[in-house]
C-alpha cells in the first residue's frame, strides 16, 4: 500500500518518478531532478507552467483532484501547502493514492489547525488565511483523511524553524501592518516562537505546519 511521508527522506532508486502537484514554476521539480529523480509537475496557473516549461521543466496544467493522470504511475509524490487550497480536500487525496505505484509515498505540508499559534492568535494567525485557504487540517484530522484514502505508516517530521515567521506573519495581520513594512517581534514571542519549534523535536505533529 501507498504510504503518507509527512515523513520520511531518502535517495531515490534509479529511475523513481517524482510528482509535485502544484508546482508553481517548478522550483521543486528542478531540485528533484537534480537528485535524480524523473520528476514532473502540475500546476493549476498557466502562466506558471509557460515558465516552467520555458525553463525546460517538465510541468503540465491541472490540479486535484481531477488531473487526468495515469494511475500507479508515481514512486513519490509531493504536495506543499496546496491541500488547503482545495474545496474538496478528501477527494484530493485520494487522487493522491490513485496515483502513486504500490509501495510508494507521499509527503505534504499544509498548516496545522491545532497550531500553538493558532491558539495564541485567533483569527488573526496567519494559517486561517482566508479566503485563500479552504480547509485547515488537525493532526488527527489529517491522519484520519490520509487512512480513509487507503494510506498506511502515516508519521510527521518535525517542520523546522518556521514558528517565527508564523508569529511574525500573524502579529503582521494583528496590528494591520502594511505589507510595505517590517514587523520585528517583541522577545516575549520570539522566544515562544524558538519554544514551539524545539517542541516539534518531541512531537512533530505539534508545530505550526
Amino acid at each position: 500500500r501507498p504510504s503518507c511521508a509527512s515523513c520520511r527522506s531518502s535517495a531515490p532508486a534509479p529511475g523513481a518518478c517524482l510528482l509535485d502537484i502544484g508546482c508553481g514554476i517548478g522550483a521543486f521539480v528542478k531540485r528533484a531532478r537534480a537528485l535524480g529523480y524523473r520528476a514532473e509537475g502540475l500546476e493549476f496557473d498557466a502562466d506558471a507552467v509557460a515558465s516552467a516549461v520555458a525553463a525546460g521543466l517538465p510541468v503540465r496544467l491541472g490540479a486535484l483532484p481531477d488531473t487526468g493522470l495515469d494511475a500507479g504511475t508515481y514512486d513519490v509524490l509531493t504536495l506543499s501547502q496546496v491541500i488547503e487550497h482545495v474545496h474538496d480536500p478528501r477527494a484530493a487525496i485520494k487522487e493522491c493514492f490513485r496515483l502513486l505505484k504500490s509501495g510508494g509515498w507521499f509527503w505534504l505540508a499544509t498548516p496545522n489547525m491545532a497550531a500553538p499559534g493558532h491558539q495564541r492568535f485567533g483569527p488573526d494567525w496567519r494559517g486561517l488565511e482566508p479566503p485563500r485557504h479552504l480547509v485547515l487540517f488537525s493532526p488527527g484530522g489529517l491522519a484520519g483523511a490520509l487512512a480513509d484514502a487507503g494510506f498506511a505508516d502515516i508519521h510527521y517530521l518535525p517542520p523546522g524553524q518556521v514558528s517565527e515567521w508564523f508569529y511574525q506573519a500573524s502579529e503582521r495581520v494583528r496590528n494591520r501592518t502594511p505589507r510595505s513594512q517590517p514587523v520585528t517581534l517583541s522577545a516575549e514571542l520570539r522566544q515562544a516562537a524558538q519554544a514551539v519549534d524545539r517542541a516539534t523535536r518531541r512531537d512533530p505533529a505539534a508545530g505550526e505546519e
